[in-house]
This record gives C-alpha cells, structure tokens and sequence, in this order.
C-alpha cells in the first residue's frame, strides 16, 4: 500500500480550515537583498515562532522577521512541535516595516510586515506600534541567542526566498 504525497494544494487547502493566528514569526536567508517591498508570497511557505529554529542555530545570515496577520499556526499538526511551525499562505502581500536592518546575535535581521485589510481587526494580538514591534523581535533573537542549539532535523527547512 503507498500513500500519496500531499500536494502544496492540498496542504493550503488544510491550513485555510484552520483560524488566522496572527504573529510575529521567523525566516532565514543566505540572501543579502531580500524582494523588493511589497511582494506577494507564492507558495506555501514555513516560518518559526523560534528565531534558533528558523535560522538552523542562528547560522544564516539574516534573519528575517514576519508579521502575519494570517498565518496558521501548524504547531500542534507537526510532529516535531517544538519547532513552533507556522505556515505563511500563498497569496499574501508583505512590506518592509521602515526601519533600518539591525546585527543582532551576529546576524542581520530585518522585518516584513503583512498587508491586510480589515480595519485592523487583525493586529489585536500584535505589537501596536514599529517601537513596539522592533523591541519584540530584538527581544526575541536576544533571547534566542542566549539558549542552547536546538536540534536542526531539516537544515534550511525555514529558509530561502519569500517571494
């Protein structure tokens, strides 16, 4: 008996049935020149809540942060939970948030905010403001830098392109 690999399809079918969880999430990159703002993501594409996961122990060179208003939350799907697995949908517009790229922990780290419209009702759960959100991501690479390696089953799996 063989079973069927699920298709990008049938995997954003899936997180669609899942509610929005806005949050403030975590790529890598090899990538010094990141896309143009805005640009639209195209495929289904992973993020972590860990800034250590994301970026394979902090040994990318940037580290992107994501705001995602709708992002689904793929966490308690996986079998690796700790991973804090969430799913960027295709479709969705980012903009760079206006501030200038900072070296924290020896990477560089920069910050993609989504464009939703929906007269905010989506940033309930977010930090209100650039000063606000800045100090979170800061606090969240800073923190990570000062934990233990986490074990790393599938380099790369939270990096590459956004667009």
């Amino acid at each position: 008996m063989t079973s069927a690999t699920p298709q990008p399809t049938d995997v954003v079918s899936a997180a669609l049935a899942m509610p929005p969880s806005p949050a403030v999430v975590f790529r890598s990159s090899a990538e010094e020149a990141l896309p143009a703002t805005p640009f639209r993501v195209t495929v289904p594409t992973p993020a972590s809540l860990d800034p250590l996961v994301a970026s394979d122990n902090l040994g990318w060179p940037t580290l992107v942060a994501v705001v995602t208003r709708t992002g689904r939350d793929l966490s308690a799907l996986s079998s690796q939970p700790w991973q804090r697995e969430w799913l960027l949908l295709p479709g969705t517009t980012y903009v760079a948030v206006p501030s200038p790229p900072e070296l924290l922990a020896g990477v560089r780290v920069l910050v993609f905010d989504e464009v939703v419209d929906d007269g905010g009702a989506s940033q309930a759960q977010l930090p209100p403001d650039i000063a606000v959100l800045m100090a979170h991501v800061r606090d969240a690479v800073l923190a990570a830098d000062e934990r233990d390696d986490v074990p790393v089953p599938f380099p790369g799996r939270f990096t590459g392109p956004l667009a």
